[in-house]
């Protein structure tokens, strides 16, 4: 990108990929205007991280982690 942000170096683009490649990341669209990152939590509708929501996130993906174990541990004779 451009060090303003606003487009791409075209020439490095093509300059380090094959033309096929350099025409596919051309065409990927730029933000008109730069905008400040910020950090948000999924695990909230506001986007704000607190210990509980952690806490359970936590749990829900332990949960999560060992049904699909559970499920996938079937000796050959479930199998054949």
């Amino acid at each position: 990108m451009e060090d303003n942000g606003n487009g791409w170096k075209d020439h490095l683009i093509h300059q380090l990929f094959v033309p096929q490649e350099a025409q596919k990341i051309l065409r990927i669209p730029l933000i008109d205007r730069a905008q400040d990152d910020t950090l948000t939590w999924d695990g909230t509708l506001d986007g704000n991280y607190t210990v509980k929501t952690g806490y359970t996130a936590i749990k829900d993906w332990e949960e999560h982690s060992s049904s699909n174990i559970a499920s996938s541990s079937g000796t050959p004779n479930d199998i054949w």
